[in-house]
């Protein structure tokens, strides 16, 4: 089913791409498998799976280009993914639009151009399959068609990895997968001096919980802290649960104060929910929070992570159902 594409939102279908994680990760042989493919069957010097971000094109997979990124602004790959069907050029030199941008008369001197939305199931178009040429060229029908299928094919292939990267039980994010993404996060943080904090949720006395009522009970405790998470923060917060009855929850561009403030509105709103557990009566839990702002020295997660982790154990051992913080 292909869905009608979303136009108008960019900060949504920015944010449909960045929930894919898939931004500034390591080569993966499925998607090298699909750009082999392309290459062979298309016949062409330049080839891409093309990714546009808010400011810039990112490569998950490309060939003939020695670049990973490059500016978005004014590439035809940033005029495709407002268009429904391909976007072809034929000739770049006699477009007005693209004569003059930094792709075609710089590298990768692209002359000629054929790029298939890779459109999300929201119907959002998160980047391109393009094929491009150094000279100018007219691509048959049935080449435009070939392309459009291995676009579907590489948009199977993000849902893939994007349902690998779930927890099974709440549909948070696993911890690997939270782990890669806070890492990046932390990254964009550093480069382009944001703010960005962290929180660590942890269900209290979660174990009396499952020895009293058993660990199917346990597990509607967790699914419920964790469509709580998810219904409460952003778009732009992600949520993974890190193991067991723990969950952080990274914050790009939020300061300590405002993070504070978000967790403790998850923290009072859990203390009041009633969880029905098969039981005679429902039950009701509590949440310890810690909360955490990058300092600008730290460069990787561990040390961050680990300062939410001790306002997480001060929220613990001076009562629970609370949130504490640090500051950087």
């Amino acid at each position: 089913m292909i869905v009608d594409l979303k136009t108008g939102d960019e900060e949504g279908r920015a944010l449909a791409l960045e929930r894919y994680g898939v931004l500034d990760t390591p080569e993966e042989p499925s998607f090298e498998n699909v750009m082999d493919l392309v290459q062979q069957v298309m016949q062409v010097p330049l080839c891409g799976i093309t990714l546009v971000d808010r400011d810039r094109l990112w490569f998950k997979s490309r060939r003939g280009m020695d670049m990973q990124e490059m500016p978005r602004k004014g590439t035809m790959s940033s005029a495709a993914i407002e268009q429904a069907e391909p976007f072809i050029v034929e000739d770049s030199h006699k477009d007005p639009r693209f004569c003059n941008n930094h792709t075609v008369i710089g590298d990768p001197h692209v002359r000629s151009y054929v790029g298939a939305p890779l459109r999300s199931p929201e119907g959002y178009n998160v980047g391109t399959l393009c094929v491009m040429d150094t000279i100018s060229r007219t691509f048959p029908a049935s080449h435009i068609t070939i392309l459009q299928n291995f676009a579907k094919v590489v948009m199977n292939e993000l849902e893939l990895r994007q349902v690998a990267s779930s927890d099974h039980l709440t549909g948070t994010l696993s911890r690997r997968a939270w782990t890669e993404r806070a890492e990046l996060e932390i990254e964009r943080s550093r480069r382009y001096k944001r703010p960005v904090s962290l929180a660590i949720l942890d269900i209290d006395k979660f174990k009396l919980v499952n020895d009293t009522f058993g660990h199917s009970a346990g597990d509607l405790v967790i699914q419920g802290i964790a469509d709580l998470c998810k219904k409460m923060i952003r778009k732009s917060d992600f949520c993974g649960r890190l193991g067991g009855e723990e969950f952080a929850i990274m914050m790009p561009e939020t300061e300590l104060n405002d993070a504070f403030t978000v967790t403790e509105r998850i923290r009072a709103t859990f203390e009041n929910v009633l969880i029905d557990i098969g039981a005679k009566r429902p039950v009701s839990c509590t949440v310890s929070v810690g909360v955490a702002q990058r300092d600008t020295t730290e460069m990787d997660l561990a040390p961050f992570l680990n300062r939410a982790d001790q306002a997480l154990y001060q929220a613990k051992t001076t009562g629970r159902n609370r949130v504490e913080s640090t500051a950087a």
